[in-house]
Parts: structure tokens; sequence; C-alpha cells
């Protein structure tokens, strides 16, 4: 095998799949609040519903700019999410007697504040590698800004007297930041229409960014209701107290049902819709590969530079147990093998460092989801489900909180 060549064609592959990741989207740049300001006054009054309207059009203060992050289309579309996300915070007047929550259509519950423990405590129930694995854990449980494997996540300083209110304000605060988060989402799940109208169905560059920044969002939905259910499972065994009121809380359980509801029903929309858009698409990189250092993944690797596999291996098939068991032999010297392998391992690191530099936090999204469905167990789904309340709607609400 002609080794230069394929060292050549892995290297192209690795800058053509990063160029691709990172300029997807035109670069006409917006350089000052004010054309930040009529972006998203143009997206937002073109793309988006009334509830996402509503938090854009509560912000008389323009805080706004506090969340842009870049100057470029791709990157104001990057914290689309982020600024409607920040600006629920304030649109629900957070005070130290209870919150606003907005649910949408109008609606806004105030809750009073039952007594709560410190969601810090958690981190002696759930267990470290657990914590390291879900990147929003260690940022709204545990407080911390630095995550092994993930590096820097935020900015802010999490001092004791700092703390996000998802840490000290316990539920009332993970349940504020779970609505934030369906609004966020529905913002961006929102421009559907328009990278419908801008880009070709088969642009994969352009609708994977779509998918990954609702992805991102998505993501929370799972995330948020462990943390929920880990915060009622230890009050229950650790603070009865806590627990009972918590159980009493009315407003608080329907507004928990309603803001579920809600993003369930979203995150169930977007699933169907990313299996419409993948039909039009091939896999991108981080899509493809699992990153392991199996053979398989290796295989794949070689493929997506261009070289046929057929040439490295060829697949035989064994009888092992009374089973058939497909395996592949390799067709080039164990040594040349060895050799792509460590090519392989050395362009992955540099494709996910080039990744990391531009602050992408997540991959493979459709794998952590998969995953944190495994974490949220029985009991998790049995105490989130006596939190919810029956037949509660955003309809019928009033008529449950008398």
């Amino acid at each position: 095998m002609n080794q230069p060549f394929f060292k050549k064609n892995i290297s192209a592959i690795i800058l053509l799949l990063v160029y691709i990741t990172i300029n997807a989207q035109p670069a006409k740049i917006y350089s000052t609040k004010k054309q930040h300001k009529e972006f998203y006054n143009h997206f937002i009054e073109k793309y988006n519903s009334s509830d996402v309207k509503i938090i854009w059009k509560s912000d008389v203060n323009e805080n706004f700019e506090d969340y842009v992050k870049g100057n470029t289309e791709k990157e104001m579309i990057g914290t689309y999410s982020t600024v409607i996300h920040e600006l629920l915070h304030g649109y629900n007047n957070i005070d130290f007697e209870g919150h606003n929550y907005f649910i949408g259509n109008d609606i806004r519950i105030f809750v009073p504040f039952t007594k709560v423990y410190n969601s810090k405590e958690l981190n002696t129930m759930v267990r470290k590698g657990l914590q390291d694995s879900i990147v929003r854990y260690n940022l709204y449980i545990s407080a911390k800004t630095e995550v092994s494997g993930y590096g820097k996540i935020t900015d802010i300083d999490f001092s004791a007297k700092n703390e996000p209110m998802s840490v000290q304000n316990g539920i009332y605060g993970l349940i504020e930041e779970f609505g934030a988060y369906y609004f966020g989402c529905l913002a961006v799940y929102e421009l559907f229409d328009y990278y419908n109208t801008t880009y070709k169905k088969d642009d994969s560059n352009a609708w994977h960014d779509y998918k990954d920044a609702v992805y991102g969002d998505a993501m929370a939905y799972y995330e948020f209701n462990l943390f929920i259910g880990w915060y009622i499972i230890y009050a229950k065994e650790k603070h009865s107290d806590i627990y009972k009121e918590l159980c009493n809380n009315k407003l608080m359980r329907v507004v928990y049902t309603l803001i579920d509801d809600k993003f369930n029903k979203l995150v169930k929309q977007f699933d169907a819709r990313v299996i419409e858009i993948n039909k039009n698409l091939k896999p991108d990189m981080m899509e493809t590969l699992d990153f392991s250092g199996s053979y398989e993944d290796v295989f794949r690797f070689i493929e997506m530079a261009g070289i046929e596999s057929e040439s490295i291996f060829e697949t035989e098939t064994k009888i092992v147990n009374g089973k058939k068991v497909e395996t592949k032999k390799l067709l080039i010297d164990v040594e040349d093998f060895e050799e792509l392998k460590k090519q392989y391992t050395v362009m992955v690191k540099e494709y996910k460092l080039l990744i990391a530099k531009e602050k992408f936090p997540f991959t493979q999204f459709d794998k952590h989801i998969d995953y944190l469905k495994s974490q949220t167990t029985s009991l998790i789904k049995n105490e989130l489900k006596k939190l919810k309340i029956e037949g509660v709607t955003t309809l019928n609400y009033k008529e449950f909180i008398k």
C-alpha cells in the first residue's frame, strides 16, 4: 500500500471535516450591538412563535448583548438559544420568596419557595464517574467551572455566595433551568424554515449545524429530569421534612408538569424531524466513528479517506458455538496496519483538539441521550411520575391551583 498517499488522504479529510464543521454557514458580519439586535429582531420576528417573542421583547434593558458570542451569522445563530435561555431567567423575575415561572401562552405562575437542601449534597449519592459523564451535572449540581475531559465550561465565579440557582435553590432552581432550556431549545428548533429556505436538503454541513444546535438543548430534557429525580429521591431518604413540603407544593408540581409536557412533546417532534432530515444527508464524521480504536473504527476511518476497505481486509464467516460470526481478515501486514492505526489515533486527537477550540462541548448527541436514558431508572421514573399532576394542561391549570 502507498503509505504516504494514505497519510496525505487522512490529513486532507481531517482538514476538510474541520473546515466544514466550523464554516457551514455564511460569514456575514454583525459587528455592533445595534446590528446584533437587528439580527435577532429579524430572525425572531420571522421564524419564532409568540412564546419566544414574548421572552425577547421582555428585554427592555437590552441585556441580550451579554450573551452574544461572536459577530458572524454562524456565531449569532450559535448563541441563539443562550440568548433566549438567559433572558427567560430575567423575565421570570426570580427573588428570595419564589419564582415567577413563564410557561408560555402568556401564562406565568408564581411558586413560593419551601425549604430546600443544597443540590451539592447529591454528590454523596451520585457516583463520581456518573457525575463526570454528564457535563451539566458538574455545572448545575456541583457548581464546577472545569470538568474532566471537557476542560473549562464556564467563566462564572461559582464561589459559595455565587452558586447557581440550581444549587442554592434546589429543585426550584432546577425547574427554572429546565424551563430555560426548553425555551432555548424551542427557539432554535423553530429555525427550521430558515435552514429549509437557505440551504439545499442535502447540504450536510448546514443541516448538521441545525441538528447540533437543537440537540444541545434537547439533551437537557433528559439531564434535568435525572437531576430532579435524584433531588426528590435524596430528599425522601435524607430530608423527609423537605420531601413532604415538596409533595404538598401543588404550584411547583403544576409548573413542572406543564414544562415537562411541553419539553417532552418538543423532543419527540425533533426526533421525528431528524429522521426526515437524515434521509437526505450523508453521516458526518462524528456520527460515523466511535473513536474506540477498534479495527472496525479504523476501517471506517480508512474508507472516509477514500481508500477501499477491500484493499485492507476481507470478511470471513465462521461458525462459533453453532452461530455464524463475521470476522475481518487483514490483507496487509500487521505492522502496516498498526502504522495506519497510529495515524488514525493521531488524526482523531487532532480533530478533537480543533473541535474543542471551537468550544463544541458535545458530540454524538444520540449516544449521550441513550446513556442518559439508561441512567433514568424505574425508581427515578416513578418519583417523577408522582411529582407530576395528571390531567393538568395550559387550558385548565387554574383549576388545579385554587
